[in-house]
This record gives C-alpha cells, structure tokens and sequence, in this order.
C-alpha cells in the first residue's frame, strides 16, 4: 500500500512537470518545446501511470527516488535563473544534463539487476519498459548534451559567466562603496 502512495505522488509530480511545456509555449519559448521534452514528460506520465494502476512494486522506488533528486537540482536551477541577477552567475546547467545521463545508467542497471537476483522483481513488461525508454532517454540526453555543451563557442561559456559575475560583483561593490564615501564626505561637510 505504501509503495502505491509513494507511486501516487510521483504519477502526481509528473502531471506537474507537464506545466513546463504549457509555459514554455505560453512565453514563447518555442525553442525549448523539442521532440526531447515532450516524448519525456509525456513517457514518464504515461509509465508512472501503468506502474501505479497495473504494478506497484517495490522494483521502482530506486527509479522514482534518483529522479526526483535530480528533478529537485533542476528545478532549483530553473527557480534561481528567474532572477535576472542571478541567473547570469549560474554556470552549472551542464552539470544537471550530466546528472540526468548518470541517472538513466544507474536506473537500467538498478532495474537490471532487481529483475536477475530480487525475490520481488519486477513483470519483464515493466522490465522492458523501463529498460527500453531509459536506453532512449539516454541516447536523447545525450544528443543534447553533445549538441549543446561539447561545441566549442560553449566551452568558453562558463569563463565568460564567471568573468561577467566577478565584474557585476566589483562594480556594484564599488558603486556601494563610492556612495557611502560620498555620504559620509556630505555628512562631514556640513558638520563642519
């Protein structure tokens, strides 16, 4: 019954995750609406349904657990790039991609392993299905991955996002220090 409710949220966390897409298409964000985004969050709705409705098992709390850890960096990343400020600081994107690849290995391994050596393993269809639709995941993830962040231009990215942090940071301490000295200069004025 736990493991049900634990399933029960997760199907619940994905229906969420399909607002993404409703709100990249509501900010005209086109370009992030790809094949990749949508075949995920769709797939991952559609597979926690069938595995909430037709197997419940303890096979697939590894799977849901690793994903909603990743999910709770990328969402954090996502919530800290909406301030203009900070999201010209934030270099670690790639890393979240790189995450999301470590995950998907660890799951088809997890589950591969589950379904050899468990007492409780999981009905080869889900085996199957969760094998299958990691295997493409990875193969997708990693296409963006490549696509995005092993071209040269983007090498750089993250030199220019530390340089251009490091400069805001200096100018609007400067900026701070430069109107408390002429504070305090106006102050001592006209005292005197």
């Amino acid at each position: 019954f736990q493991t049900a409710v634990g399933i029960y949220y997760y199907f619940f966390a994905k229906l969420t995750e399909l607002f993404d897409t409703v709100f990249f298409v509501l900010r005209k964000k086109d370009r992030q609406v790809t094949f990749l985004h949508v075949y995920h969050h769709s797939v991952t709705l559609l597979s926690s349904w069938g595995a909430l409705k037709y197997e419940p098992s303890y096979s697939t709390i590894f799977l849901g657990t690793i994903n909603s850890f990743v999910h709770i960096v990328m969402y954090a990343y996502y919530g800290l790039s909406a301030f203009p400020d900070l999201s010209k600081c934030l270099w670690w994107k790639k890393y979240i991609t790189s995450m999301q690849l470590i995950q998907f290995l660890l799951i088809v391994l997890q589950v591969m392993v589950n379904y050899k050596v468990s007492s409780c393993r999981p009905s080869y269809g889900l085996l199957l299905t969760i094998v299958l639709n990691t295997t493409l995941f990875m193969f997708l993830f990693g296409d963006f991955y490549i696509k995005s962040y092993q071209n040269n231009s983007k090498k750089d990215s993250l030199n220019k996002i530390t340089k251009t942090c490091a400069t805001e940071i200096s100018e609007k301490s400067n900026s701070k220090y430069s109107i408390t000295t002429a504070t305090n200069n106006n102050y001592k004025n006209k005292n005197d």
